[in-house]
């Protein structure tokens, strides 16, 4: 790491990179993207002059919800379901099952392996996820007059992405979405079906959003803060 007054960062360098770019991690460090080549002094000079940008946005990275820690897959886990957590209860049955009830969260089966316990959760988030979104997407598209648009709804386990919308029609989403609140998961089905709409994210697909709900923004922001803690399942 090197430091600048206050300012602590670090450089990647790439020989395809024409510009420097600045990034603050949802950890709060500061990582520089720079040509290859570029001296010290002028990545010094370009950080010294954002430092305001920088100091803002450190601020806001260490204001966001904590991370959840990683899984253990064993009883008293918890596991979140639209922003609500779910404790996690294991219970030897012959026949494999997952439901929740109450704020709990149970796994039924004959083989407890934190391995096999793993696979039947994320079994039940996509089966649930699957579910879900295909009902919001629906709604979504009869509201925008989409009927004659053919398309397929699929979860999967992106590591960032929240979900996406591709040239043939697919609209993805991502596994760990599901954590979010009720109203932002309605929010992304919205944004994912307005692409088959507008395939960018110019001015007229924002238009659209807008026109069809009102507070997209605030949604949007809201998703931005929880990203940290819905960073894994």
């Amino acid at each position: 790491m090197k430091s600048v007054t206050k300012v602590q960062y670090s450089v990647q360098y790439s020989r395809r990179r024409k510009t420097i770019v600045l990034k603050i991690t949802d950890e709060g460090s500061l990582k520089v993207y720079a040509p290859a080549g570029t001296s010290r002094t002028r990545i010094e000079k370009v950080v010294n002059s954002h430092s305001s940008w920088v100091e803002q946005k450190i601020r806001e990275a260490g204001s966001l919800p904590q991370q959840l820690p990683c899984h253990t897959y064993t009883d008293g886990d918890v596991f979140f379901f639209h922003d609500e957590p779910y404790v996690l209860r294991l219970v030897k049955s012959e026949i494999p099952r997952v439901y929740k009830e109450d704020s709990e969260l149970f796994v039924c089966a004959p083989n407890l392996s934190k391995k096999e316990v793993k696979k039947l959760i994320e079994q039940f988030y996509d089966d649930y996820g699957l579910s879900l979104f295909s009902s919001l997407v629906l709604k979504w598209i009869r509201k925008l007059g989409l009927d004659d648009v053919s398309y397929e709804v699929v979860m999967v386990n992106y590591p960032k992405r929240l979900g996406s919308c591709s040239s043939g029609h697919v609209l993805s989403f991502s596994r760990r979405s599901l954590m979010l609140p009720l109203d932002l998961l309605d929010y992304l089905a919205l944004h994912e079906v307005a692409h088959l709409v507008y395939f960018n994210h110019s001015v007229d697909f924002k238009g659209l959003l807008a026109s069809h709900m009102s507070d997209y923004k605030e949604r949007y922001n809201r998703i931005k803060q929880l990203r940290y803690r819905i960073s894994h399942i």
